[in-house]
Parts: C-alpha cells; structure tokens; sequence
C-alpha cells in the first residue's frame, strides 16, 4: 500500500518538496559527498497513516550530476532500518518522498544513498513536528450591495440558508471533519430568513444552529467606525433576541473586509456573553494590525478581554491555498504556508483558521464540494487535519490550550476604510443627525411611557431607525463599479438604496424626537397664554439657545411680546431669527428634565440686542475676540478673553475654518499607493468679504462670503453667544460635482502649548498613536462628538457635527503613514472625497451644511468637561408648545426625571425594556474614575423598587429591591453599566 500511495502521488510531492525546501531550510547534519551525487532531507508539515502507524513525510532531495542510474535510500532510525526504493535518477535535481516514523523528541538518522557505484552518507537530526489542525469557518461574506442590489443580495442569502439545511442533511454521513458546517457572517441574514421562511424552515436551520453544525455571529450587520454609541450596542441586539427566542447562545461574532473597530467592541461583546471574535482584514488601502495571523485577547479601556482572531484576508484560503479546489493545488499551498509560519518564530501554536467560501467571490453561495475537499485531504493525510468548523469550537479550542501564553493588547484599532465615507458627505451627516435624535427620542418617549401608562411606546418604530441607520453605517457604501463606472444602473440603483437608508433613518429620528416632546407637552399643565416646555436628554443640568417655530398668531406680533420663565418669573432672552422661527436662551434646564416658559404680550423692557460686537471683520463677546483673514475667509485670529491665551496658529499653513481644496498629481493611483507618497496640488480662497450676520440677546454671528475653487459659493458663518462659551461655525459649501479625484478639508490649526489630543469614539475615546495597535490608521481618525487638544495652561474642545473624519498634525492623505508624528496642535475636518476606486462614491455636488463647535478653558485635560461639551453639541435642547388650556400630570414648572449625582457618570440611554417589564437605563463612566452612581426620579413611585443589573442587551444577572432613594449603581473606570428598574 505505502508504495502504491507513493507512486500515485509522486508528482504531487515532487512540486510540493521544490515549494516547501527553502522555507525549511535543509537538516542539520554531517554528509560525505562524492562530486557528481549530492542530497538533502526537507522535513515537511505532512503526516500520514502509513503501514499502521503515523508517519512524517520528507523529501529526498537529489542532485545527480551524472547519467540516470538506479537509487536507493538506507535509513537507520535507531535500531530500526529501512530501504526506500527510488527508481531511477533522472540528471539533475529530483525530489523522492519518504516517510519516517513520528518522533517525540529529536533522533539522530543515518541516511545512506546510493545511486550506481556512488554511495553518500549523511547523519540528520529528525525534530518533532507540528500536528497541525486547520480550521476553516465556511461563510458568505456579506456585502449589502456590493455585487448586486441590496434588495437581491438580501434574496441570495435567503436562498444561501436554504442550501446550508440541505447540505447539512447530504453530509450528515461523512467523517465528523467533513460535515458541512456554516457561519452565519451577520444576523441581519438570519433575520430575513425567520420573517420570510416557514416556521418548520426556520426550526430546521435554528434545530443546526443548536446542534453546532451552523453558527449565528453576533453582530446584526458589518461595522464601521460610523456606528455611534447606541448605535454599536444596539447591533448586538438582535442576534441575543433570536439566541433567546430559540435557546441558543451567541458566544463568537466575525467582522470581515473591514479594518478596524471601536476600543470599546471588547467590552460591548463580553457585557453581551461574546467571548470570541474573528476577522479576515482586506488590506486594499489598509494593513492589519500586529504580525497576522494571530491571537490575542483585546481589552478595552474598562479592562473587558475577549480572545481575538486576527486571520487572513477573509477569502484568502480561497485564492491563496486554493482550499476549494482539488489536493494538487492546495497541499503545495498549504505545505508552503504553514511552513513558512513556523520558520517566521511568532506563531507557536499547532492550530489556525480560515474564512473559506465555496470560490473567490463576495457574497458567494454556500460550497457543498468542500465537504468533498476536507474528505478527500484528510483521507490522504493525517495532518494538517483540515475541519469545517464553527467560530467557537475554534475559539474553545484554541483558548483552553494557549489562553494562558496569548499576548494582551489594551489600545484602539481604528478604522482606514472609514475616509470613504467622506465621498457621500451631505448623506453621512444626515446619519450622523440621526444618530443623536435616536437616542433623544428613545430617551424621551420612554418617559412619557411612564408618565402616562397610556402612550403608545414606539418600541418598533425606533427598532426600525435603528436598522436603518445601521444599514447605512454598514461597510458596503457602493457598488463594485461605482469608480469605474458611476453612471451604471448598478451604481446608481445601489445608491438609490443605500442612501435611502439614510434619509430615512434621519427622517423616523426627527419624527420619533417631534413626537416624544410633543407627547410630554401633552402631560404639562398651562395657562392660557402659549406655553411652550423644554426637554434636556443629557443627564446634566444645562443652558443653551433654543428655536422653535412660532404659532400663527405669535408670527403676527413680530417678536412684540415677552417670554417668561415659570421657574422664577423673570424673563428670558430672546430673538427673531425668521419671521417664524424663535431663538431663545433656556437656563439651567435640569438633568434628563424640563423647563416651562409663557409668552405674553407687550414688548420686552430689555435692550434688543446683546454685548457681542461686530466691527468689519472683528467680533468680540465676553469670552472670545475673533479675527477673520479678508483673504481666506478663515479664523486669523481666536483670542480666549477669560484666560488670555491666542489659541489660532499665527504660524500654521492656513487659518482657523480655511476651506482646502485639493487635487492629487496622478489621481486616485497615486492616492492609493501604499509604498510612495503622493504630491498634491492644494487650494484656498483666494478673496472674501465679510457682513454682519443675525444680531440680538441671545447670538450675534458674522458671515463671510468666498468663491473658492470648485465652489460656486461659500458662506461661512461664525456665531458667539451670549452667556454661553461657546463658538460656532457653519459651513454652507455649494459644491461643484466632478469626477476628477479630489478632497475638501477645514483647517484647525490651534495653538495649544503642550497640547495633547483625545478624541471620542463609539462608547470610549483614545488618545491617537499612543493608544492604538501597530499597523491601525495613523493617516485620518473617525470622531464621534468631540476633541480634545488639552494644554499645560488651557485646553480647546472642538465637535464635529456633520463631518466625522479628522487628521492630526497636517493633511496626512496619501501619507500611509506608520507612525504619527503629533509635533503640532493642528486638526484637520476630512470633509469630502472621492479617492477610492470601487465601494464609494465616484462625485458629489450640490448645497452642504459642515457645521463645527468649539470651546475652551483654562487648565488641562478634563474629560468629564470635553464630553460634557461634545454631548452637547450634538444633542440640542427640544422644545414644543404646550396646548392651550391644558391640563396634565406635570404641574410644576421645572423638573428633572431621571439624574444621576456622578458627574464621571453620563446617562447614555433610557428606553423601555425590551421585554416590556420596567425602564432600561444604560450609565456609562467617562473620566476613567470609579464611582457609586446615584440615580434619582420622580418616577419611582412605590418606596422600594427592583433594580436589576442587567447585561448590555438586557438580560437579568441579578435583582434586588432597595429604597427608591437608594438606587446606586458601582460603577468602575470607563465601564458601561445597564439597569431595569421596575
């Protein structure tokens, strides 16, 4: 049998040694060699079952100097001998396999060969080698979008799951390694399949899921660095309800193709019992992380570990070990790969795994041939053993035999793909906005829930904006043409729909929030004159300018009237802002609470316009002086009164809120070459002209007007406001459309000294470089509320609103930089761009709002304050009239509904529990200090309540009842905590 085994696959192992030899390297050993014969033993990574026992495979590698003869080989193991017959030895380099028995510790050989009258001897020492086991995780990565529309990559996988139960079924007979296994890559597939399925297909798949021939992972859709905090929570979500609904658990989730994920991930999955995840990074404009593959546990800046795979490319077993085909490609590759691992010293596990799809595709059906592969390879050989596995059984695996020599890693892994998203700004912001209403408007429907037992709880409606905002945020931002050809009905019908997700997300967040404070207005009890009421969602007492649009009646007076407080009867600042729209100053508006104000008639006593002065291109208030550059139409000059410090770079490139705009010399391919900067040919205004923009008691803004290539028009707007410290600007570009590669930046080069950035990213924040895994992003960041550039004497907080991606230090594109060199307190706003060549936008045009915010304060770094400020900047104060006459359970004029008495502790979330017993409140630490966080509300009723803490998708750990004024949560450094109380 070993011969006949041998001559069949001699041409196999003949490539297979040329491949392998250098990658080993030869044995050790001693030879006397006669000139003209010479050979060299390759050990390889093969065992097989041979004669009843395991056997390693070598290589017997000739070199025969003179004319074909006749060879054998005399190998003494020991007290043991064996004669491998050669054949004939061809002229020239030949490979022969032999197969050695397995060894536990290194054995000295002695080989002897002999080929006609030469005889060569040579002693080599035989090592014990790696019984490897490769594990490949089947799946279909899932691009929504990128091969064909949404609607039909979402029927494609419908039908995938079928095939999966079907294929499950034909290969129930096969050796265990060989069954058909499946990943499901995103619960958003399994999802579609429970709504569309029969109840008995739905039970076949979930009945595999139990049995571990399928796994569900636990992320609803693929990430990127635009999910926001509620957001990335919320994406866990569904795959824990479809593991609850049908007992199963979720312990493994997967992310493939993109390339990086916020810092809190670990802590979100473990809080949700996800103790294992695994990726397959596509390094198309990107690297992955550390030295890959590898393991490690990750941990997030709360100290939460889970064990992370970082894998190959996701179709890399595919097109680089041809896994999927036949043993005459894969087991040279394979061979040569796992060789090389062992040769590179990092990786000294005996274990490894793969993404596979049936071929080299995204979106690819599922492969029942590969049941056949892993057959047929693991009839032949012992090892590498090949499975088709599960995540998990991988993970548990691996991790109970190597938890205990894995590396920890405690930084960042930020995202490169994200800049993409900057090719569809006006659409991304629109997300962005919707992302802050969303959690408003859960925040305030859930309490009018409990005010009135009464009001319909639109649980599903916010379920819905969620999935849309997450379809939208989701990797997949275009067609796999929509570079190369933008015109396509591909790409446009695949834009059509992904921005749809967009608007709509946007549109359900603004009506839920409309809604939610109309509802509480409801509730408020009024006099007869109008009464409006303000809601604060954060859980800080605030004060902040609000609009709202005037009734009718009111637009007739044409601001001939007063607005009172109904706190203290004193009267609250006010302005026109349009003919319909009042902009007013709202005080001290209690935490996650209300205020209540009433107008009545008669003109205000009070001078109509504030202390903020506007000279030409100067302007000035009580906390700042602003000077705008007549040329660029930027900041030249931004003084801080308060503590005297210029904090605009006199000396940087551009001034404050300079529109960039850029062209790179040799387009996109020059952006996109990772191993040579490219040269960019950059653009400012050249020429602007400034007015006086809105005046009055509550903000005064300046407006300067420009032309700047490939604008047909910028306005820039620059608001102070009395009271409050706190600078504006709004951007609005009417921006030219081309094809052409191109960028659009604002400058923020700040003069901080010893400044020190942190920026807020979904549910953490992190400091760039320092804090992030070797190989992340180091060229732009994606920011979710706020920086902060923190000094030895003062500190600046600056918040995007519309606009997520920010550079460091300088304009970093095309840069691939390694590491980052923060010599400077510049920022940049990464506003738009179209530099990718598949996947994004090819052009974009038309009117934008880029709106930012920033303050400033003397001291240095205060993370409570930088979060309290980028909060709220991106979670306005909401108003709504109260009607006429009414009368409802809220009487007083001013309250606070839920507080929280940490000020290190924010009250991310409040929503009615999924289940439907109680409310859902979600705290989270800020400033990276333990606390005891007491939570305060009216709408405890009863002296003693149930708190029960909860994981992050609410399910019950433990409950206790406690005094209702003696709800306290610990609460340990950055950790995310949630509650029920019922």
């Amino acid at each position: 049998m070993f011969r006949l085994q041998v001559r069949n696959y001699r041409v196999l192992l003949t490539v297979l040694v040329l491949l392998i030899t250098q990658a080993f390297g030869r044995a050790s050993g001693q030879s006397q060699e006669p000139a003209g014969l010479k050979f060299e033993v390759v050990p390889t990574v093969f065992y097989a079952e041979v004669s009843g026992g395991l056997k390693q495979l070598l290589n017997l590698v000739v070199e025969n100097a003179g004319p074909e003869v006749q060879g054998d080989l005399k190998v003494k193991l020991g007290a043991a001998e064996q004669t491998f017959r050669l054949g004939r030895l061809a002229p020239g380099k030949g490979a022969y396999p032999i197969y050695l028995p397995d060894v536990k510790v290194p054995v000295t050989v002695k080989l002897t060969l002999k080929a006609g009258a030469a005889t060569v001897e040579k002693d080599f020492t035989l090592y014990p080698q790696r019984k490897w086991t490769v594990y490949l995780f089947h799946h279909s990565h899932t691009d929504i979008g990128y091969t064909e529309l949404q609607n039909r990559v979402g029927a494609n996988h419908l039908d995938y799951l079928d095939s999966v139960i079907d294929y499950c079924r034909q290969t129930d007979g096969y050796p265990d390694d060989a069954k058909f296994r499946w990943n499901i890559e995103v619960s958003w597939a399994l999802q579609n399949y429970r709504l569309t399925r029969s109840e008995s297909k739905v039970r076949e798949l979930i009945d595999l899921i139990r049995a571990g021939r399928v796994e569900l992972s636990g992320l609803e859709l693929q990430l990127s660095d635009c999910f926001a905090h509620e957001e990335i929570i919320r994406s866990v979500y569904l795959a824990n309800e479809m593991g609850r609904t049908f007992d199963f658990k979720v312990r493994a989730a997967m992310n493939n193709d993109v390339t990086g994920f916020s810092w809190a991930l670990p802590q979100i999955f473990k809080r949700a019992g996800i103790r294992y995840f695994a990726s397959g990074i596509n390094e198309d404009r990107s690297r992955a992380p550390l030295r890959r593959p590898c393991a490690f546990f990750w941990e997030s800046p709360d100290g939460s570990r889970i064990l992370h795979w970082n894998g190959e490319h996701y179709l890399f077993a595919n097109y680089g070990l041809s896994l999927h085909e036949g043993l005459e490609k894969s087991v040279p590759k394979i061979g040569d790969y796992l060789a090389a691992l062992e040769k590179r010293g990092d990786y000294p596990y005996d274990a490894i795994a793969f993404n596979i799809s049936a071929w080299v595709t995204d979106n690819c059906p599922p492969g029942r041939e590969l049941s056949d592969r892993v057959r047929e390879w693991n009839n032949r050989w012992a090892y590498p053993k090949l499975r088709l596995a599960t995540m998990s059984e991988f993970f548990e695996s691996f991790e109970k035999k190597y938890a205990s020599v894995l590396p920890v890693h405690k930084l960042g892994w930020p995202d490169y793909w994200t800049d993409g998203v900057a090719s569809t700004a006006y659409e991304t912001g629109l997300n962005r906005l919707a992302h802050d209403d969303l959690i408003s408007a859960e925040k305030i429907s859930a309490v009018v829930g409990a005010v009135d037992p009464g009001f319909r709880y639109p649980g599903t409606d916010i379920r819905e904006a969620y999935d849309l905002s997450m379809l939208f945020d989701e990797h997949t931002w275009g067609a796999w043409n929509s570079i190369s050809d933008p015109l396509s009905e591909l790409a446009r019908g695949q834009w059509t729909l992904k921005s749809s997700y967009a608007y709509r997300a946007r549109e359900a967040a603004r009506t839920l929030l409309k809604r939610g404070v109309e509802g509480l207005a409801k509730k408020v009890t009024a006099d007869p004159e109008p009464t409006l009421v303000v809601f604060n969602p954060l859980s800080w007492t605030r004060t902040e300018a609000v609009r709202i649009i005037l009734p009718a009646k009111l637009q007739e007076s044409a601001g001939k009237f007063r607005l009172i407080d109904k706190r203290t009867g004193a009267e609250a600042p006010f302005q026109l802002t349009a003919k319909d729209t009042l902009l007013f100053q709202a005080r001290d508006i209690p935490a996650l609470g209300y205020a209540v104000f009433s107008v009545v008639s008669g003109e205000a006593p009070t001078p109509a316009e504030g202390k903020t002065v506007v000279n030409g291109n100067i302007m000035e208030n009580a906390y700042y002086r602003i000077t705008i550059d007549p040329v660029t139409g930027g900041i030249s000059s931004l003084v801080d009164k308060e503590t005297g410090l210029e904090l605009a770079d006199r000396n940087g490139p551009y001034p404050l809120n300079t529109y960039v705009y850029e062209t790179p010399e040799g387009g996109r391919k020059a952006v996109n070459n990772m191993e040579q900067r490219a040269n960019f040919i950059r653009a400012t205004p050249s020429s602007a002209q400034c007015a006086p923009g809105m005046r009055g008691l509550v903000a005064t803004s300046l407006i300067v007007k420009s032309a700047p290539k490939m604008c047909a028009s910028l306005e820039q707007e620059v608001i102070l406001y009395e009271g409050v410290k706190r600078v504006d600007l709004v951007n609005r570009l009417n921006k030219q459309e081309t094809y052409e590669a191109e960028a659009v930046y604002f400058a923020f080069p700040f003069s901080v000294r010893g400044g020190a950035f942190r920026f807020e990213i979904a549910d953490a924040d992190m400091a760039p470089e320092s804090e992030q895994l070797p190989g992340t992003t180091r060229d732009w960041q994606t920011v979710q509320n706020w920086v902060e550039i923190a000094g030895l004497k003062a500190s600046v907080v600056w918040s995007p609103i519309e606009a997520p991606l920010i550079q460091f230090g300088d304009i970093n594109t095309g840069k691939w930089l390694k590491t980052l060199d923060l010599a400077n307190t510049s920022l940049y706003s990464y506003a738009m761009n179209n530099y990718w060549t598949t996947n994004f936008k090819a052009a974009q045009g038309g009117k934008i709002d880029l709106r930012y915010a920033l303050t400033s304060r003397a001291g240095g770094p205060d993370r409570t304050a930088s979060s309290r400020f980028g909060w709220e900047v991106h979670t306005p104060l909401v108003a709504a009239w109260v009607p006429a006459r009414n009368e409802g359970p809220i009487e007083k004029p001013e309250g606070s509904f839920f507080s929280v008495d940490a000020p290190n502790v924010i009250i991310q979330a409040v929503k009615r529990a999924e289940d439907g017993t109680g409310i859902v409140i979600r705290l989270r630490e800020i400033s990276g200090k333990p606390a005891n966080a007491k939570i305060t509300s009216p709408l405890f009723l009863t002296d003693t309540v149930t708190l029960a803490l909860t994981d992050i998708v609410e399910n019950e750990l433990s409950s206790s009842s406690v005094p209702k004024d003696a709800v306290v949560v610990p609460m340990k450094p950055f950790e995310i905590q949630t509650i029920k109380i019922r």
